[in-house]
């Protein structure tokens, strides 16, 4: 099984391009923080963790169009290895392909949006035949 999920803020507006077949992929990054409370000191610690997120089709469109850098969103999807060799050195990425979301706050000022689609659920199917690998970004 391969299935993540991750609450956190996004650290750039997403953006979206279009595949030649028309469907949108939106591409942002995500910051999750782990803070923790070492017991022998009492001294507090954080770590941040940065994610690629890409969103496919109407969940893109949607996401692109509500979210914006430093809301928070929960994401589900998989994870996605990819191996490149670039001027003879192996490159290595790991994205999130989402597969549903979730709006959960945003650090913009109340009143700048509209609630009740900031508090909406999303989840879109993919297709079986979905191939990640045919993206020319």
């Amino acid at each position: 099984m391969n299935k993540i999920n991750l609450l956190g803020r996004l650290g750039n507006d997403p953006e979206v391009r279009y595949m030649p077949n028309g469907n949108a992929v939106a591409n942002f990054s995500m910051a999750t923080t782990k803070r923790w409370t070492v017991k022998d000191t009492n001294e507090k610690k954080e770590k941040t963790e940065w994610h690629t997120v890409k969103a496919f089709g109407k969940m893109g469109e949607i996401i692109a169009q509500h979210v914006k850098k430093g809301d928070q969103l929960v994401i589900e999807g998989s994870l996605e290895y990819k191996e490149w060799e670039k001027d003879g050195v192996k490159r290595y990425a790991t994205d999130i392909v989402a597969s549903e979301f979730h709006f959960v706050g945003s650090k913009r000022e109340p009143g700048n949006q509209n609630e009740s689609s900031r508090n909406a659920n999303h989840q879109v199917e993919q297709g079986n035949d979905f191939d990640g690998s045919k993206i020319p970004f």
